[in-house]
């Protein structure tokens, strides 16, 4: 017998059209895989979730039901295009597979141009509204990756589809800019979640980089592979020369570079083989050597591919444009030191996430292109190689800039997160206090970690800027199991054997030697701060004390009202600055006060 959902108080629809489950096909796919899951995970007590692709395994539908939600394949193993033709067999498939719901509650979501046209013909036809996310912007990229003339028609088809959405979407601000710039009005831009990816606290002991490649002729204009094969190749070869360079890029000690999602099948004229041993001699041109070169196809293993890049010493990613950029997504997500283009989209929402604040955790650099091959300029060449090789003089220090971004973002942007901004700009209001088991799932999942008991933490201040971090993890939402590791879950209770030391920070706390006071606390990423210092917090509190961590996305501003509130309260107040190296100014401002 399959697995079947029950739920009688569903009432709001979500169908999604996309080409392939998972990321076969790209980035798009991988999108939609993971905002599908998580969409579900985090609405089902709402919400029905229905995703609609061209195959998909009978092993992937039972997972999908398993998991809170219906994955129908239309049963075309051989396609990659979703024709809006396809409308009607997807509709057949739906009512034979879906329970009865209400169509004037169902939103039709697409992708761009590749499951547009189909979500809005599937409203037309059968009733509720559509919405489109915005995925590439033809306009910024397409003429220098094809011509004028087809760049013209994709963006006038674009607009097309967007005006007549109901709901229009982009993924990242630079989409969201462009989006909106070509339909003259505001657009709700969603974050991907950050992927789920173990962290290494140190660099390898080789130095290793990572690039993803496409180097197919459709792609290697935009993506600037080569340019990343070039210059990891050029500073090898200068490391060479001068001694003064870091000896982990110096040909004797084999610096590695990896490329994963090489499509060599793609490249005109050349079979395999020929085409890899046409790369690894333009790597040799630059590098006057031949270093280890890994060319690898790409893979539908996550797992392998995530091993790839949080093993590396540096992630690069040199595109000419990228509208969000997935690998540099994943590069802050795995903790590993990033080279970003500064016409990616993840580089302009870290400049934009906290006006800045850590922007200087991230090396971005100019990429002008050409296009003549190889499809880059000299000076795009010495501006990626002289990021590789400050990478490589302090090869700790950028990991550690890399794991404190890694952890600032995780708690920014996750996939709940993003449900979120989607759930807004459907204007759907979820009750969040139904209780878990309202879901019945009549097929056992093993692999579903049970919820765990979590200690209770204050959250409640009466000083607006100074909050305790709150617990956010519970089974069944989509969240990664690895976020139980984060402090504010606590889901252990407190190391007695740290209490002595944790009694040194409170004595030293309660002395009234002078008015205001600073301790710094410094240590491995790991080792428990954060933790500490929340348990001195509850302490404190228990004492009458105000106390808690200092908002992270106000402003110098923000803060120093707040310390001008601290002093007009006359009461104890403890205020914990955590990456207290990222926020000197915001000190500084306060102490005047």
């Amino acid at each position: 017998m399959p697995a079947t959902l029950h739920n009688t108080k569903l009432a709001k629809t979500l169908i999604a059209f996309s080409t392939s489950w998972g990321p076969k096909f790209g980035g798009i796919n991988s999108f939609n895989y993971d905002l599908i899951r998580a969409f579900a995970a985090y609405t089902y007590a709402d919400t029905r979730t229905v995703c609609v692709v061209l195959s998909a395994t009978v092993e992937e539908q039972k997972r999908a039901l398993a998991d809170g939600f219906h994955l129908i394949s239309l049963g075309d193993e051989t396609g990659s295009d979703f024709s809006p033709m396809l409308e009607a067999t997807a509709w057949d498939a739906i009512c034979a597979e879906v329970p009865p719901f209400d169509i004037q509650q169902t939103i039709w979501l697409g992708h761009d141009r590749i499951t547009g046209e189909v979500a809005l013909q599937a409203r037309d036809k059968r009733g509720g509204r559509a919405a489109l996310i915005h995925h590439m912007s033809y306009e910024l990229y397409e003429g220098f990756a094809e011509t004028s003339a087809l760049a013209k028609s994709k963006e006038d088809q674009q607009k097309q589809l967007f005006a007549a959405a109901d709901i229009r979407l982009a993924v990242g601000p630079l989409l969201r800019d462009a989006l909106s710039d070509s339909l003259g009005e505001s657009v709700t831009m969603l974050v991907p979640g950050l992927a789920d990816i173990k962290e290494s606290l140190r660099p390898p002991n080789r130095f290793k980089a990572f690039l993803s490649g496409r180097l197919s002729d459709d792609a290697k204009k935009i993506k600037q592979a080569h340019l990343g094969v070039a210059a990891f190749g050029s500073a090898i070869h200068m490391a060479g020369q001068d001694s003064g360079l870091p000896d982990c890029l110096q040909p004797q000690n084999q610096p590695k570079l990896t490329l994963r999602g090489v499509d060599f099948e793609k490249r005109a004229q050349l079979d395999s083989q020929s085409a890899e041993d046409a790369l690894k001699a333009f790597a040799e041109t630059y590098a006057h050597c031949v270093y280890p070169l890994s060319a690898l196809p790409f893979t539908t293993d996550r797992n392998a591919l995530f091993d790839d890049l949080r093993l590396s010493s540096v992630a690069m990613m040199p595109s000419w444009h990228d509208g969000f950029g997935l690998v540099a997504w994943e590069a802050i997500a795995a903790g590993v030191p990033l080279i970003v283009s500064n016409k990616c989209g993840v580089y302009h929402l870290i400049k934009e996430t906290e006006s800045g604040l850590f922007a200087s955790y991230i090396l971005p650099i100019q990429v002008n292109g050409s296009h003549a091959e190889p499809f880059f300029r000299e000076e795009d060449l010495i501006g990626l190689r002289k990021a590789i090789i400050q990478v490589g003089k302090d090869q700790q220090g950028f990991k550690n800039k890399a794991l404190k971004l890694r952890e600032s973002l995780l708690g920014r942007f996750g996939w709940p997160e993003c449900v979120q901004q989607f759930l807004a700009a459907l204007g759907w209001q979820l009750d969040a206090d139904v209780p878990l088991n309202d879901l019945v799932v009549v097929q056992p999942v093993a692999d579903l970690v049970p919820a765990l008991p979590v200690a209770p933490l204050r959250t409640d201040s009466r000083l607006d800027g100074l909050s305790m971090p709150k617990a956010r993890w519970r089974a069944g939402a989509g969240l990664s199991e690895s976020l139980l590791l984060r402090a504010e879950e606590a889901i252990i209770p407190f190391d007695p054997n740290r209490d002595p030391f944790l009694q040194v920070q409170l004595d030293w706390a309660k002395l009234n030697e002078f008015p205001v006071a600073i301790r710094l606390l410094i240590g491995a990423g790991g080792v428990g701060k954060t933790r500490l210092v929340l348990e001195m917090c509850h302490k404190l509190a228990a004492d009458g004390w105000q106390a808690g961590f200092l908002s992270g996305d106000l402003g110098v501003t923000a803060d120093v009202g707040l310390a001008q509130r601290i002093i007009q309260l006359e009461k104890d107040c403890l205020v914990v600055l955590d990456y207290a190296e990222t926020r000197k100014e915001n000190l500084k401002a306060m102490l005047a006060v």
